[in-house]
């Protein structure tokens, strides 16, 4: 396979015939019954965008960018990235498998899988994002077990992909089970409605079939039946996937006919926003997120999260505030500094003038001349008086 190849519209970059590994490449020699391995690994990277699966091998140190790991945590709760790494072969442990034979056996391979992904993603509706489907996200899975224990095929360690949890997108999820929708839901913006998103993952995502859920996970498969792992046991755990995306087409059908747009992201926000300062009252945002909402129902547009909006810009507003009270302090604080000796030496002079004991010298008079209050004066006066005392 020496050129980039179609497979049913998903293509394939292979490893060249003529590669291989570069004489840069770190040996690793832990293992003295081994020939020491590469501080490398070969990745399978998927492109969404340009529905391709490349080969690509890196050693450990490489600041090359080959796309984003994408972590189980990631994967659940994430936006899909463009490029992700679809598995690696660790050549650490498998130097062996360090030639375009066994790299370019693997794309051939995982490429139905890959192209189960990339064909099975959900839109993110008014976003250029994706969202993992059920197919999805177990494609992935399956992929990543074939890439990664691909040296262990024919030996004792080979075992095939177990699925571990039963898959659920949200959509199919809150049909079954309508109750669970909060209509905030519908309302939020974008921030708020990514907090949603990690608060449904945190309550829902791999609830345990402990006896209690059996009911429930009954409801939500298509055969009223759990699956089986691959040891014949029942899988008793689901994983909930396509949060992002149902979430965000509950807002697009809850809006009808107006179409959902987050409301720091509306042209006709900017005006709106002027109206609003540090000092504003709940009461006056209420107000103006009510207008805002109104002036965009007007074009056709169904605000989201206005309230949230105006108390951002209040809060900004008023941190502005606090910023410029922070510099002022410095700046006096670095003058009190510098005029801390001139001080010393004015209340020397005060001291001084008081010690003479003239009667024109009152505390207002010196006071004025000095540009001190005269309550500053009494208290050098007096200070003055009680030294005399403790003197005689």
């Amino acid at each position: 396979m020496p050129s980039a190849a179609s497979t049913t519209d998903l293509t394939l970059v292979p490893m060249a015939d003529d590669w291989t590994p570069p004489t840069s490449w770190k040996r690793e020699n832990r293992l003295a019954d081994r020939m020491p391995g590469y501080e490398a690994n070969i990745l399978y990277v998927v492109d969404i965008s340009r529905r391709e699966l490349s080969v690509i091998p890196v050693p450990d140190s490489t600041g090359t960018d080959t796309g984003e790991w994408v972590s189980y945590d990631h994967q659940s709760r994430g936006v899909v990235p463009t490029r992700f790494h679809l598995g690696s072969l660790n050549l650490r442990f498998h130097p062996e498998f360090a030639t375009p034979e066994h790299a370019n056996v693997i794309l051939t391979e995982a490429a139905p899988l890959a192209l189960t992904i990339v064909d099975h993603l959900l839109p993110v509706i008014g976003t250029s994002t994706y969202d993992w489907s059920a197919a999805a996200d177990m494609a992935k899975s399956e992929a990543e077990h074939l890439i990664e224990r691909y040296p262990y095929r024919g030996t004792e360690h080979d075992f095939p992909h177990s699925h571990h949890a039963y898959r659920i997108e949200a959509n199919t999820f809150f049909k079954a089970l309508p109750d669970l929708i909060q209509p905030e839901w519908a309302e939020d913006g974008d921030d708020r409605l990514e907090s949603t998103l990690q608060a449904i993952h945190q309550v829902f995502h791999g609830v345990s079939g402990v006896e209690d859920n059996f009911k429930l996970l009954l409801k939500l498969t298509t055969t009223g039946q759990l699956p089986a792992d691959v040891n014949g046991r029942t899988v008793t755990q689901f994983h909930l996937v396509g949060v992002r995306a149902w979430l965000y087409e509950l807002r697009k059908e809850r809006a009808g006919d107006l179409t959902p747009v987050d409301a720091s992201r509306w042209d006709g926000i900017t005006a709106y926003a002027l109206r609003v300062d540090g000092d504003s009252t709940p009461e006056h945002l209420d107000r103006i997120a009510e207008q805002v909402t109104m002036a965009a129902a007007e074009q056709g547009v169904k605000l989201l999260g206005a309230r949230s909006w105006a108390w951002a810009v209040c809060k900004q507003r008023r941190a502005n505030v606090r910023a410029e009270l922070e510099e002022l302090g410095k700046q006096i604080a670095m003058w009190e500094k510098d005029l801390a000796p001139a001080k010393k030496k004015r209340r020397a002079l005060v001291t001084r003038v008081l010690s003479w004991g003239e009667y024109g010298d009152t505390n207002s008079s010196l006071g004025t001349l000095a540009s001190m209050s005269h309550t500053a004066v009494g208290a050098i006066r007096d200070a003055l008086e009680r030294e005399d005392e403790t003197s005689e």
